[in-house]
């Protein structure tokens, strides 16, 4: 009996979609020669980078027509359990790819985390090609988790650990019904698959550590395991917002900022690939931005102003200005401008409590929330302005600086020091607060100036000091 080449189905599945979707059949002749040379890495970065597209996703002949060509002994070959699912929702150029990969002929040959993402991108253009043809009835989550879920179990049974290939893939997995059934109202399949979240997220916690530590994997670098740390927080930010920011606002805030630290926004989102991309930001930041606000804890809002500087930048475009006042409404807090501060939000306000009141929010009393914090914002700042030996703040002082009443100084100083925004003693005798200490937070390029001027000359201080117990201190 002569000897197949294991690559042989993989090649024609690849001639076949070439015939079938001739705009790409350049890209596919590409994938057939880096499957018949065996150059692994490349074919999989080529697919990968293919299949992150959405413009790419082409719909094909499902299996079961009666005229099929498409789809035929590769799938017995391709775990023929989750494809045979997944073909019940689309048999599209996306998946065919992705069995090709999943053939015996290319077995352990694969980098996993590059498997995993691909397996993400045809999961995630499918679901987004159901929405945009309005497909009835939706996919179920179990279909649409199909792909995930065979490569989840997969993993775990490789006799080679891949934890940061199945960190992402659990976490993308665990992501499916959270952008599933995002616009569902039943309550009862709400509460499954958000414990069924949360118990993933308790889980993976305590592992985070050992997965960011460079000697936990041989083969992991730097880029894999921002992947599959963005992965899992990227997950928890939905489960958070998906329960509402009402009740998760710092939750939501503390993920959001850690997935954007793993995943920065690009630089640049432009033409119609990138659409989907820009609403999924825009999204984000005025989220983001409404946390920020709103957490009870959240006072360091130069992690959202000066390190994400590029989310921010969604709002300066022309179809986004009736959100615009966020992004001015957040510099001016994070820099301690009370007066500017409170100008915006008073000429925004009804906007805004129907932003917050749509995502779920009880808008009474958020006025007063916001309010409170960017005064307590300018008192921070007011102290952080000042010598570390001059901080001994009179109330009028304050009271002008903050723009406030005189007999709320005390009440607000009591509460920046209960708030652990800074540290020392009030004498309502001689209407003066003692600061010793004040919360760090993120500084912006003039603050950091300020603070290298002030090391500076502390600097100096300390070498007048020592010359001077050089000449005064006897030697022993």
């Amino acid at each position: 009996m002569p000897i197949q080449d294991p690559s042989a189905k993989a090649i024609q599945s690849l001639n076949q979609l070439s015939s079938s979707h001739e705009s790409c059949a350049d890209f596919y002749q590409s994938i057939c020669n880096l499957v018949e040379s065996k150059l692994y890495h490349q074919l999989t970065v080529q697919i990968l980078s293919f299949t992150s597209s959405f413009e790419n996703f082409q719909e094909l002949q499902r299996p079961n027509d009666e005229d099929s060509a498409m789809v035929d002994d590769t799938n017995e070959a391709a775990s023929s359990s989750s494809s045979s699912s997944f073909t019940n929702i689309s048999n599209s150029n996306f998946l065919q790819l992705y069995q090709i990969l999943t053939l015996p002929a290319f077995g352990s040959k694969l980098d996993p985390l590059i498997l995993a993402r691909i397996s993400w991108n045809v999961t995630h253009s499918t679901l987004l090609y159901c929405r945009h043809c309005n497909r009835v009835p939706s996919p179920s989550l179990e279909e649409m988790s199909s792909l995930l879920t065979n490569l989840v179990s997969t993993l775990e049974k490789s006799s080679s650990p891949a934890p940061h290939a199945q960190l992402y893939t659990e976490a993308k997995l665990h992501l499916v019904p959270l952008l599933l059934f995002s616009s569902s109202s039943s309550s009862f399949v709400s509460t499954s698959w958000r414990e069924d979240i949360a118990q993933f997220l308790k889980r993976y916690a305590p592992l985070l550590p050992q997965l960011t530590s460079s000697t936990a994997h041989a083969s992991a670098t730097s880029a894999s395991v921002a992947m599959a740390l963005a992965a899992y927080h990227e997950t928890a930010m939905e489960l958070y917002r998906s329960i509402g920011l009402d009740t998760c606002s710092e939750s939501f805030y503390h993920a959001a900022i850690e997935y954007l630290h793993y995943a920065p926004p690009p630089q640049e989102l432009q033409g119609a690939s990138d659409e989907e991309e820009r609403e999924n930001m825009m999204h984000l930041a005025r989220d983001l931005i409404l946390a920020a606000l709103v957490a009870p804890q959240v006072y360091n809002l130069g992690q959202v102003v000066y390190e994400n500087e590029s989310l921010l930048q969604m709002f300066d475009g022309s179809k986004v200005n009736h959100h615009g006042y966020l992004k001015e409404l957040m510099v001016a807090a994070a820099q301690g401008d009370v007066k500017g501060s409170m100008e915006i939000l008073n000429v925004h306000l009804s906007d805004l409590e129907d932003l917050y009141k749509s995502k779920g929010g009880d808008v009474v009393g958020l006025a007063n929330i916001i309010r409170e914090k960017i005064i307590l914002l300018g008192l921070v700042h007011m102290v952080f302005e000042r010598e570390s030996h001059e901080r001994q703040m009179k109330f009028v002082d304050i009271a002008e600086r903050l723009n406030v009443a005189l007999e709320q100084v005390e009440w607000i100083c009591m509460k920046a020091i209960s708030k652990g925004l800074m540290k020392g003693s009030m004498d309502q005798v001689d209407g003066v607060v003692d600061v010793t200490w004040v919360m760090p937070r993120v500084l912006d390029d003039v603050m950091m100036k300020n603070l290298a001027a002030r090391l500076g000359e502390w600097k100096e201080k300390v070498v007048d000091m020592r010359n001077y117990m050089k000449d005064h201190v006897a030697a022993f």
